[in-house]
């Protein structure tokens, strides 16, 4: 686990909140042990603690307010990535929580409101998925933690020899995905799926604070019928994508490869995905000598889709409230 243990202390020692998924019940040793080594520091040697270094992992400590706050994480988890997490905890007790811990009179059950709170602030700075990912329950070949300005927070592969490449492009990519999210769609938050002609496929979850891309290969399945679609017409296209996604003519857009008309008529939206696509494939032929194929934004209410149709490009934007993989199945079987 990326971060195994989040308790927040009393000037006293008194453990009065210890996330309950990571719980060990023995806050109160933990809590007593701490502060002994604050306060011993800062009367022998004047100095706080601010760090505690265990063999596999290590404490980060910070006071607010006379308020500990600690978190045990992994130990080669960067400390300005789990101080900015400790920041937002205690950023977020103190708005719940203020007038409760200054008038603090032994009941700890009055901070249990904040479970939820933590666990929301995990889940959007990643530490939920990150932990899954640790745990091998979803075990891709390899997979990074990045912050908004694209620097590498935590990365892991499979094997020794990973290209550390690939590493960059999940880095460029999540970065170029944020940009368009907040510009063209207004949002902070999207699951996407760029998947080339090789089955090579980058999954990128994109949270408030970081964005977490996956790295995967589909080996079983073919895109050899994708040739169909060169002789197809424009019409025929429109309707066999309407009948698998069940969606208007209008929110599709069938776009020359060749016809620059074709591009000058697309409208700011469409042009920044289509523009993403461009960069995904740019990523993908340095990595895997392959195009991209599919590429995938899903939001909470809609998604916007881009496929390489050999000689065109489909463009779609769709109401849906369905999951990206139910998505990506319908692509999967429409280009099939």
């Amino acid at each position: 686990m990326l971060i195994k243990r989040i308790l927040i202390i009393t000037n006293e020692g008194i453990p009065v909140f210890d996330y309950k998924d990571y719980a060990k019940e023995d806050e109160a040793l933990v809590g007593g042990l701490i502060t002994a080594l604050m306060k011993f520091a800062e009367e022998t040697t004047k100095e706080s603690i601010s760090r505690v270094m265990l063999q596999e992992s290590q404490f980060i400590l910070k006071k607010f307010n006379s308020v500990l706050f600690v978190v045990q994480v992994l130990e080669d988890m960067p400390a300005d990535y789990a101080e900015e997490i400790l920041n937002l905890i205690a950023t977020n007790f103190f708005k719940e929580h203020k007038e409760d811990i200054e008038n603090f009179r032994g009941n700890v059950s009055t901070f249990s409101s904040f479970q939820e709170k933590c666990k929301n602030i995990l889940q959007y700075t990643g530490i939920e998925l990150a932990n899954k990912l640790l745990s091998k329950q979803d075990d891709p070949l390899a997979w990074g933690i990045f912050s908004k300005e694209g620097k590498a927070l935590f990365v892991r592969a499979d094997s020794p020899n990973y290209n550390v490449d690939n590493f960059t492009i999940m880095q460029v990519l999540g970065k170029s995905i944020n940009k368009i999210i907040k510009s063209q769609f207004q949002t902070s938050t999207s699951i996407a799926y760029h998947i080339n002609f090789k089955g090579n496929v980058f999954n990128s979850i994109i949270l408030p604070f970081v964005h977490i891309i996956t790295e995967r290969k589909l080996n079983a399945f073919s895109f050899d019928d994708i040739k169909k679609f060169k002789i197809m017409t424009q019409a025929d296209i429109k309707q066999k994508f309407n009948e698998t996604f069940n969606i208007k003519e209008t929110e599709i857009v069938v776009v020359s490869k060749t016809a620059s008309t074709d591009l000058e008529k697309l409208d700011n939206k469409n042009k920044s995905l289509l523009d993403l696509f461009q960069a995904s494939t740019k990523g993908f032929e340095y990595l895997f000598n392959s195009e991209s194929l599919i590429q995938l934004l899903k939001f909470s209410n809609s998604v916007s889709i881009v496929l390489n149709l050999v000689n065109r490009y489909i463009v779609a934007n769709i109401q849906s409230k369905q999951s990206s993989e139910d998505m990506l199945k319908k692509i999967l079987n429409f280009i099939s």
